[in-house]
């Protein structure tokens, strides 16, 4: 009798631990089709905005034809390397941010010809949600295209790169030694394309965009985690 009650409790207990496992499992798949539902979305919104900037420079001649282009590849490319993040790992719902940054920076030092423009990074593996992290590859590419083609004169200058949490808060900071900028109306009234972008991203993201210009340029941005 004590035989039998002893294998009765234990086909009750592998029972409940298999209805646990089951719903565990079924919760996690839950889980993973609505990131990769939120990541459609996201991907989709994002598109959606590239495609409106191009059909603002359609109107542009043929001789930036090629400027445009090579932006908007870059654009797409800063996307890709998220996605490639995730194809790679096997968490799904966050990335290491510096990672994605690295290659990046990679991508605009090798398409612009600016390997001679220092770029020093100051960033320790940081994990972002994939929700906010498209958005911020897209704008992290917006701030390091714009120091690398229009912060020097000459060949030569230096550009720093911080990312870093504090507390429930992250901070994206792009600055270099360069010619600075004077109209301070590119944040409010965006008149180029990759500042509107930016615009909008950070509003994707509920985030805050501060920038000066004592000695160079600097851009931070300021988002909450999610």
């Amino acid at each position: 009798m004590v035989y039998t009650a002893d294998r009765i409790g234990l086909f009750f207990m592998f029972s409940v631990i298999l209805i646990l496992t089951v719903r565990a499992l079924y919760g996690s798949v839950q889980e993973k089709n609505e990131l990769i539902q939120e990541i459609h979305h996201r991907v989709r919104n994002n598109l959606q905005v590239i495609s409106g900037l191009v059909e603002m420079h359609s109107g542009s001649g043929k001789e930036n034809l090629q400027i445009i282009l090579s932006d908007f590849q870059n654009r797409i490319l800063a996307i890709s390397e998220v996605h490639n993040y995730l194809y790679k790992s096997e968490n799904y719902f966050e990335i290491d941010f510096v990672e994605v940054m690295d290659k990046i920076i990679l991508n605009l030092s090798h398409r612009l010809g600016k390997r001679s423009i220092k770029i020093e990074t100051e960033a320790e593996s940081t994990f972002l949600r994939i929700e906010n992290a498209i958005p911020c590859a897209m704008i992290f590419n917006e701030l390091l295209s714009n120091s690398l083609k229009h912060a020097f004169r000459s060949e030569k200058g230096t550009v720093q790169i911080s990312f870093r949490k504090k507390g429930d808060k992250y901070y994206l900071q792009v600055s270099d030694n360069g010619s600075g900028i004077k109209d301070f109306k590119i944040w409010s009234k965006p008149k180029t394309a990759g500042f509107t972008l930016i615009q909008i991203l950070t509003k994707q993201i509920k985030g805050r965009f501060q920038i000066s210009s004592e000695g160079g340029f600097t851009t931070v941005l300021e988002f909450n985690s999610i």
